[in-house]
Formats: structure tokens, sequence, C-alpha cells
């Protein structure tokens, strides 16, 4: 990589800066520093629970036409190999 930097093949995203040099990639504003990005690394996979209970009662004493009943319940999961950049905040 140090050879295609000498001689100018390279971008502004190699020198965590903006374009000092003659830069074969300058993008639109060569003054511009670069931005971040997250590469696709590791493994992530998302797992989850859902469940839905529901029980309607039809006349179940007098002066009451109907009961329902509803219990939900979600339990998510997230494994993942990579730990985020310390720049990009935990949601």
């Amino acid at each position: 990589m140090a050879d295609f930097a000498n001689r100018g093949l390279t971008s502004s995203a190699d020198f965590d800066t903006a374009c000092a040099c003659a830069c074969a990639f300058p993008g639109t504003n060569s003054k511009a520093p670069p931005l971040p990005f997250l590469l696709p690394i590791g493994r992530s996979v998302y797992s989850g629970l859902q469940t839905r209970l529901i029980e309607n009662v039809q006349r179940p004493f007098r002066g009451l036409r109907s009961l329902n009943f509803q219990v939900s319940y979600a339990l998510p999961g997230l494994r993942t190999q990579v730990e985020p950049p310390s720049q990009y905040p935990q949601l």
C-alpha cells in the first residue's frame, strides 16, 4: 500500500486527515476529512422469542357479554463477535 500511496494512488481515508498531497481520489471537496465507516467484519446473530396468549370468554356471568384476556411477552437476544468502536455510542 505504501508504494501506491507514494505514487498518489490513495485517498484521504488512508491518512485519517484531509488530502495534503495529490491524492488520486480526493472527492468533491479535497479539504474535507474522511468519514469513518463500519466494516462488515465478524458475525452478529439476532434471535428472539415472542409469545401471546389470548382467551375469549362469552357470557362469563350475568350482565357481562364477554371478556377478553391477552398476555404478550418478548425476549430479544443479540450475540455479536465485534465490539463497536469507541467513537460510536451504544444505542
